[in-house]
């Protein structure tokens, strides 16, 4: 199991559900390696949270951070975008904002 980074995504479905996962990637349990969903958080009925017993122990004090985001009716910050392929998630990271000239230009005024 890859303990490095999860694979965050979050976002609101067409109706109107929030919704936050986070994803190990590259999880090797019993079958093949694939991603596996360590810990997800819905609203709807009830306001939710579910971590699986396989996530790891410092996985879990993102995800408690992210819930704490969560109940406050904000969206933690995704790093990846989900697409489903045949039943089975695809990841592609979120660009990063593009660093705007102006604040290079803030950044070099007053140096010499």
């Amino acid at each position: 199991m890859s303990v490095a980074q999860p694979v965050v995504i979050s976002g609101v479905t067409d109706s109107g559900m929030r919704y936050a996962n986070l994803w190990d990637a590259e999880f090797k349990g019993l079958g093949a390696p694939g991603p596996y969903c360590m810990a997800s958080m819905t609203t709807g009925r009830a306001l939710m949270l579910s971590i699986d017993s396989a996530c790891p122990t410092p996985w879990i004090d993102i995800a408690l951070r992210m819930f704490d985001t969560f109940r406050r009716g904000d969206l933690p910050t995704p790093t990846h975008t989900v697409e489903w392929k045949f039943s089975r998630p695809i990841f592609s990271p979120v660009a990063a904002p593009a660093s705007s000239d102006e604040a290079a230009l803030f950044d070099m005024e007053g140096t010499d």
